[in-house]
C-alpha cells in the first residue's frame, strides 16, 4: 500500500514538474524584444551623440547587443567588455540597456543637414542577427543662435515628471511648444506656469539659498492639482516680458513602454521680429512592470 501513494506521489510531482517547465519554457524568448524609441540628437562637428536603446532578454541566457547597423553604417555600444547590468529584472527576463555613441564624421547624413531612421539591424552575442522596427530616431545640425531665455534650473523624478525654468532676457511672443514626434503626443502632457510673484522666488537659487519649500512640494503633487495652464492651441500666442519666469512641467504617461529621449521646441519670435527656436531637452524612459513583460512575451517578437 505503501509503494502504491509514494509511486502516486511521485507521478504528481512529475506532472507538477513538467508544468512548470512548460509554462517556463512558453515565456522564453526566441530573440531580444526591442521596446519602441523616439529619440533625437543635435549633433556638432566633429562632436559625438549618446543614445540609449532599450530591449527584454531572457535570464537563463542573457544578449548582450554587439553592434547596430544602419543604411549600411554599423555602430558599436561604449560598454563592451563591462560587467553584466540590467535595468529591470522579472520573473524570467531581464530590462536591459544599451549605449551607443553616434560620431558625427559617421552618420550618414543627407543634404539638408539631418539623418532619420526607424529600423536597425542589431548583432548579439548568442542569438543571430535581427532587424528591429524601433520606433523614430532623429538627428540634427546643432544651431548657434543667441536665445531669448536664460536656464535657470531642470529637474527630473522617477514618478515620470520633469521641470525646467527659464528667465527672458528679452520680451518675446511665446507662439508654439512643438512635440518632435506626433506618436508621442498622446503620452506626455505640459503645463505653463506664469505666477511671476511665486518664480521669481526661485532667485534664490543664484545667490546660493535653499529652494523654496512650494517648489519642492509641488514636485510630488498630484498632476491634476499643480497650478498652470495646459500648452496647447488655445493658448498660444503668449507674451513673455523681459525679466520674466516660464516654468514649464511635463507629465510623462507611467503605463507606455516607449523610451522618450528627444527636445520639445519652443517656437515664437522676439520683440525684434527674430524667430527662435528653443530645444529643451526631455528624458523619461520605461518602467515597466511584470503585466507588460507579459503582454511583451506573448506578442513573441519585434518593438512593441
Amino acid at each position: 500500500m505503501k509503494e502504491k501513494y509514494l509511486w502516486a506521489a511521485l507521478i504528481v510531482i512529475l506532472i507538477s514538474w513538467a508544468g512548470n517547465y512548460t509554462y517556463f519554457q512558453s515565456k522564453q524568448l526566441d530573440e531580444p524584444i526591442f521596446l519602441k524609441h523616439y529619440s533625437d540628437s543635435y549633433y556638432i562637428k566633429d562632436g559625438e551623440s549618446m543614445l540609449t536603446f532599450y530591449y527584454l532578454t531572457n535570464k537563463q541566457n542573457p544578449a548582450n547587443v554587439h553592434y547596430l547597423r544602419i543604411d549600411g553604417h554599423e555602430f558599436y555600444p561604449n560598454n563592451q567588455g563591462m560587467s553584466f547590468h540590467y535595468d529591470q529584472e522579472f520573473r524570467h527576463h531581464y530590462l536591459k540597456s544599451v549605449m551607443i555613441p553616434f560620431p558625427e564624421h559617421s552618420l550618414p547624413i543627407s543634404g539638408d543637414g539631418t539623418w532619420t531612421f526607424e529600423s536597425m539591424e542589431v548583432g548579439f552575442d548568442q542569438y543571430p542577427p535581427r532587424t528591429y522596427d524601433i520606433g523614430k530616431v532623429a538627428f540634427y545640425p546643432q544651431q548657434e543662435a543667441e536665445l531669448p531665455f536664460d536656464f535657470r534650473m531642470s529637474s527630473g523624478s522617477s514618478s515620470h515628471r520633469s521641470d525646467t525654468a527659464f528667465v527672458a532676457t528679452e520680451k518675446v511672443t511665446l507662439e508654439a511648444i512643438k512635440i518632435p514626434f506626433p506618436e508621442a503626443a498622446d503620452d506626455l502632457e505640459v503645463k505653463l506656469n506664469l505666477d511671476q510673484e511665486k518664480l521669481k522666488e526661485l532667485d534664490a537659487l543664484q545667490d546660493g539659498r535653499d529652494i523654496p519649500e512650494w517648489y519642492d512640494q509641488s514636485l510630488h503633487e498630484d498632476w491634476n492639482k499643480i497650478d498652470g495652464v495646459i500648452a496647447n492651441d488655445d493658448f498660444f500666442p503668449y507674451s513673455i516680458e523681459k525679466d520674466e519666469w516660464l516654468r514649464m512641467m511635463i507629465y510623462f504617461n507611467p503605463e507606455r513602454t516607449s523610451a522618450f529621449e528627444f527636445s520639445l521646441n519652443l517656437q515664437g519670435t522676439t520683440e525684434n521680429g527674430e524667430r527662435f527656436n528653443i530645444m529643451a531637452p526631455i528624458n523619461d524612459f520605461p518602467s515597466l512592470e511584470q503585466k507588460d513583460v507579459d503582454e511583451l512575451v506573448d506578442q513573441q517578437g519585434g518593438a512593441y
